[in-house]
């Protein structure tokens, strides 16, 4: 059962883990920090999880990262929705179910289960089941730390603070090591702005 739940998520989970995975969003240096948190605020399916993002994929459903639940159990699992304003909702984890081969960055998955779901009017994300390939635009949220790329991360994480940018896929490659595990692997770098400029995890 809980493989079937997994295997139903499809391609787009790589695209959420990797974003939550990332220790850091770095933003360009020519675009203020504010362009990015005011973006954000359309994003209001995508909330705070132990400092760290969940994306909301069912009214009960969250999809983020294992190494972001680590081994806590439900009961020190909340949700922090931000629909509406900062930290406007806390919902309580029920269930946490990890992918059985979960091994940061590899099968990096966690699905968790709230035990009452979101209001009514908060989005859903759908998952994606096409690939992804080179070039394709994405958008990257989190809650974490930041800074710009001319002095790296100055910025902590909060829950209370939100950042949304775009950029393109210009690789994606399946291992990063030599441990003979593979995965799906999307690199990209500071290219042609798209919305208040792209952003890249550090």
């Amino acid at each position: 059962m809980l493989l079937h739940r997994f295997a139903r998520i499809g391609m787009i989970v790589c695209i959420i883990i990797f974003t939550a995975s990332a220790h850091a969003i770095v933003i360009r240096h020519d675009r203020p920090d504010a362009r990015y948190i005011e973006l954000a605020r359309s994003f209001k399916a995508y909330g705070d999880v132990v400092e760290a993002g969940s994306t909301l994929i069912a009214p009960r459903w969250l999809l983020t990262a294992a190494h972001v639940v680590g081994s806590a159990g439900p009961s020190a699992v909340q949700f922090v929705l931000n629909f509406g304003g900062n930290e406007t909702h806390v919902l309580q984890a029920q269930a946490i179910s990890r992918f059985p081969t979960a091994s940061f960055p590899y099968d990096d998955l966690a699905l968790i289960e709230l035990a009452t779901p979101v209001p009514s009017g908060v989005t859903i994300y759908p998952i994606a089941r096409s690939s992804v390939g080179t070039g394709v635009p994405i958008t990257l949220v989190g809650y974490g730390a930041s800074g710009n790329g001319n002095v790296g991360v100055s910025v902590g994480a909060s829950r209370s603070v939100k950042r949304v940018g775009m950029n393109n896929l210009d690789v994606v490659q399946t291992t990063l090591d030599s441990s003979g595990r593979s995965s799906s692997f999307y690199l990209y770098d500071f290219d042609g702005a798209t919305g208040p400029g792209p952003v890249a995890g550090v």
